[in-house]
């Protein structure tokens, strides 16, 4: 019978915790072999790296030869192929290799080439001739010129309106007065007027009256507001419309709208989509809605509003024929029963008359009861709906009951991390 000897291993983690003096680890998550070694000053352990496929993996190429992400092994000439070689090798930024064959000392660069390096003596004397043979090129809207840089001057002249005046190494270029006289043109009652020349420039400045006077049409009635003394005043109906003023960067904003509380007298017609924010209170003795869904927000709706003495019935019904109409509702006069009724021939009112033509219970009928959500553990149930195939229940407080993962053939029920039970191998250690 073979012995297998095993040294502690990890698939997952980086580092091994609690070595002993001496004791190897092995991680395969990062390919490194642990030492345990105690510290004879203060007798702690550390955890030394030894080796492992992370550090041979990196050896395991040609010698000479540069390989990505590896160290460099030479040959036994001490190259290495792209470090050391019989030249100069240098690569550009799309992959290309050249080796340098020459340094070039001549100021015509004739045979310049991509496998050449210049000297900064040649580079001087290039530069130099070029310059001492270029001329500045000029252009205007109309014509041409060139001005040689090593004899000629480049003058710049003002046409009508400017004027230019050089000195030392500056030109100043000034506009021309006009006849024009310097001040300010316009006011509150007129707005100023120009006349502008071809060049761009005032040649005269005057200034023009204005309208003050703003006509304001309502429904009825007219008036003229003032634009300079008088204000033009939106005002709303109390409980009907209101208006706000307010001014953003330089728009000034008028909102029209209607208040939080709105009082209408009479009855009151909605119209599709119309929204209403506040309280909402109709005067009138009917209001109809004319919709063919109605959404309500609130979670609950009060019914009855002012029944304080348990005078009439709070339900609600409908319409299903020309002459029947069914309901629910909650009978004042039974002991505040509640009843499900329908063939009633008469609308309610106030309450539902028991009595009128045609009243009948109607039948409430249940299906089969279903909880919405899994009993929980504290009355009884599980509190979950399904569990694993195969697996171990096992308590959690007055939380949902759980369950462990299936077990395969030959594993062994046992404790795992805080305790948990699990299916699992027996072995002598993992970290």
């Amino acid at each position: 019978m073979s012995t297998i000897i095993q040294i502690k291993r990890s698939q997952s983690t980086n580092v091994p915790s609690g070595l002993a003096n001496g004791e190897f680890a092995y991680s395969f998550s990062n390919d490194k072999l642990f030492l345990g070694q105690t510290d004879a000053a203060t007798s702690a352990v550390t955890n030394d790296i030894v080796g492992g496929a992370y550090f041979t993996n990196m050896l395991d190429h040609g010698h000479g030869t540069l390989t990505g992400n590896s160290a460099i092994v030479v040959d036994t000439n001490s190259h290495v192929n792209n470090i050391i070689t019989g030249g100069l090798k240098l690569t550009s930024s799309g992959g290309t290799a050249n080796n340098i064959t020459e340094i070039q000392n001549d100021s015509t660069f004739g045979s310049a080439s991509e496998v050449k390096l210049a000297t900064s003596n040649s580079i001087k004397r290039y530069v130099d001739a070029q310059l001492t043979a270029q001329d500045l090129d000029t252009a205007g809207d109309s014509g041409t010129g060139s001005i040689d840089l090593d004899s000629q001057s480049l003058s710049i002249t003002g046409a009508t309106g400017i004027t230019t005046a050089a000195s030392g190494q500056g030109i100043s270029v000034d506009l021309d007065d006009t006849s024009v006289t310097p001040g300010s043109y316009g006011s509150t009652t007129a707005i100023p007027t120009f006349t502008v020349d071809q060049q761009g420039r005032l040649t005269a400045a005057s200034t023009a009256s204005v309208a003050t006077a703003l006509t304001v049409d309502g429904d009825s009635g007219t008036q003229d507001a003032n634009l300079l003394t008088d204000d033009l005043q939106i005002i709303g109906t109390t409980n009907e419309i209101t208006t706000a003023v307010t001014k953003v960067g330089t728009d000034v904003k008028v909102t029209v709208g209607l208040p939080d509380d709105v009082t209408i007298a009479g009855e009151l017609n909605v119209a599709e989509n119309a929204v209403i924010s506040g309280n909402l209170v109709v005067d009138g003795t009917l209001s109809y809605l004319n919709t063919t869904n109605l959404a309500v927000q609130d979670p609950l709706i009060k019914l009855a509003n002012n029944n304080t003495s348990d005078s009439v019935d709070i339900g609600f019904f409908g319409k299903y024929s020309t002459t029947k109409v069914a309901g629910l509702f909650r009978d004042a006069s039974d002991s505040g029963k509640f009843k499900l009724f329908n063939e009633l021939a008469v609308d309610p009112t106030t309450t539902v008359n028991t009595s009128g033509s045609g009243y009948a219970a109607a039948t409430l009928v249940l299906g089969s009861l279903e909880l919405g959500t899994d009993l929980a553990v504290t009355h009884g149930g599980t509190g979950a709906s399904t569990f694993t195939s195969k697996g171990i229940l096992f308590g959690n407080g007055t939380g949902a009951l759980q369950v462990t993962a299936a077990g395969s053939e030959g594993k062994v029920l046992q404790a795992g991390s805080g305790g948990t039970p699990e299916f699992g191998d027996l072995d002598g250690g993992t970290f």
